[in-house]
């Protein structure tokens, strides 16, 4: 006779919608003599022991959750509520069924410690970002937390998404779930963190005036920022001069000029910053995607000396702690500078805007300086600036070589052959000539045969390409038949001999004029007659 096997009890799990691991046992077969209760009244009272002490576990979880949830809700800024009530479950009716429900509290208890322990950690994760005190009681100046909102309305402004969200399945922190199902618990853990938008301004904040023995490092030490990142931000080359204006940066750092095809990545390997840095700084403009423009100034934190080209300025450093001086500081750019105080000296060499000159002394109104290469100049007072008080304490000298003698009145315009001269003659192409014409190479130079200003030069009635001069007291010198547009124009100043165009053959037919070749016509008129040049030209 076949013996029937009494099937094996399989324990099955299943997922709840919070992933919550639930052991699910099926129910006892009262037909299968595996689980047939026994008379025996040893068994039946060690059954009746394990529910005992399960019913203990299970309240002893239940206060370790409702600890739990109060410190949660104390950590997040709202008041302690009351657990949720958890109907206590029914006497077993059968000791089968304790046996059952111990063994799965057996395997759900450490996995309930750990999600305690995890929800805690993350609440003062949360809290420690919030900025608040993990004690409210311990700070309630300027970090009160707000008082507690009623479970409708803390449901309603996490619905409106004014709070941030925790969910904390009640599976965790209850020993099972209420009405049967799976529910969440909302916290408030504070305002949701919004980022604030960087500061926007200029790269320089403010400016300062040099005062009297003053130096680099006492200005830079003023505004916290380095002696590096002064002379940077005003091109020093040396100690600062009493009376000048200095700009003073937001940081430490110095500021650019972005050339043509360069990137933010070529700029920061110059200065050896990272490119962040000058991408995020605000007043660069640069964080939204924008792109480099050349010519544009922007300014680089952090950065030295040593990715400046101007050698001048980066030797500055050497004077940082020298006081300031009596200087002149450029106006503009492409200044002259003189051998001697007036327009009848040559000039030396040309200085740009913003360049120190030291002082020496001074006569009538020009002003003897030192240079930086330690040659002595001159230069005129309107086109630098002086402080009052530095120009009235400036020694008077005479000093200086005298003038040179002028340069000529008359030279000639030209050189070449003279094909033709002034007055009347018998071609035709006209009776009276009221000049005189030079022929020579196509492009030969054309000079101003006297100093004067130009009141006309470009395409003349008659002449085809010209220069008009005036010279004062009605005398103009007139110069036609230029091979392309002069090098001068309208209103600007030459000197006796100074480059003006280029011989050629232009002419206009419309306004009475004709050329036979290449020459220059060259005309003398005062008060608008001609006269004859040979009467002036040396």
């Amino acid at each position: 006779m076949t013996e029937k096997r009494t099937p094996r009890r399989r324990v099955q799990r299943a997922q709840t919608q919070n992933n919550a691991e639930v052991i699910l046992l099926p129910a006892p077969n009262h037909t299968t003599t595996a689980f047939r209760q026994k008379s025996d009244t040893g068994r039946i009272e060690s059954l009746n022991q394990a529910g005992r002490s399960a019913q203990r576990r299970r309240k002893q979880e239940q206060r370790a959750a409702s600890i739990a949830r109060s410190s949660l809700a104390q950590i997040a800024g709202t008041s302690t509520r009351a657990p949720v009530a958890i109907p206590e479950p029914k006497p077993a009716r059968r000791s089968l069924k304790l046996a059952a429900q111990s063994v799965r509290q057996r395997l759900q208890i450490q996995r309930r410690l750990v999600a305690h322990s995890v929800i805690l950690l993350a609440a003062c994760v949360v809290a420690w970002g919030r900025g608040f005190p993990l004690n409210p009681a311990a700070d309630s100046t300027d970090h009160a937390i707000p008082e507690v909102l009623a479970a409708a309305q803390l449901v309603d402004e996490v619905e409106a998404g004014n709070f941030q969200r925790v969910v904390i399945p009640i599976s965790a922190t209850q020993p099972q779930s209420v009405g049967g199902g799976e529910h969440e618990v909302v916290v408030d853990v504070g305002p949701a963190l919004i980022k604030p938008a960087p500061e926007r301004g200029p790269a320089f904040v403010a400016t300062h005036l040099v005062a009297n023995e003053e130096t680099i490092a006492d200005i830079a030490s003023k505004y916290t920022i380095t002696p590096e990142s002064l002379i940077a931000a005003n091109n020093l080359t040396g100690p600062v001069a009493i009376g000048e204006t200095l700009r003073i940066p937001r940081v430490s750092g110095v500021p650019h000029t972005v050339s043509e095809g360069e990137t933010i990545t070529d700029i920061a390997e110059r200065y050896s910053v990272g490119a962040d840095v000058i991408m995020t700084f605000p007043p660069n403009g640069l964080d939204q995607g924008q792109a480099l423009v050349a010519g544009r100034e922007i300014f680089v934190p952090g950065a030295s000396l040593a990715g400046v080209q101007n050698v001048s300025v980066r030797g500055a450093i050497d004077s940082i702690n020298q006081k300031s001086q009596a200087a002149a500081i450029v106006l503009a750019d492409r200044t002259n500078l003189r051998e001697g105080p007036g327009t009848a000296y040559e000039k030396i060499v040309k200085v740009n805007a913003g360049e120190r000159l030291q002082l020496i002394a001074k006569h009538e109104e020009w002003v003897k300086i030192l240079q930086t290469d330690g040659n002595v100049a001159w230069v005129a007072r309107e086109v630098v600036s002086i402080p009052a008080e530095v120009w009235s304490v400036l020694e008077e000298t005479d000093n200086f070589p005298p003038p040179p003698p002028p340069p000529p009145v008359w030279v000639w315009p030209s050189y070449g052959d003279l094909t033709s001269g002034f007055g009347y003659r018998n071609f035709s192409v006209g009776r009276f000539h009221n000049g005189i014409d030079i022929a020579n190479r196509k492009g030969t130079p054309i000079s101003a045969a006297r100093r004067g200003t130009v009141i006309e030069a470009g395409w003349c009635s008659g002449y085809g390409y010209c220069v008009k001069i005036s010279h004062g007291s009605g005398m103009v010198t007139e110069y036609g038949h230029m091979m392309s547009n002069p090098v001068v124009s309208e209103g600007q100043e030459v000197e006796a001999g100074q480059l003006i165009g280029y011989m050629g053959s232009t002419y206009d037919r419309a306004g009475g004029g004709y050329s036979t070749g290449v020459h220059l016509h060259f005309t003398i008129k005062i008060d608008g007659t001609a006269v004859n040049p040979l009467k002036y030209l040396p």
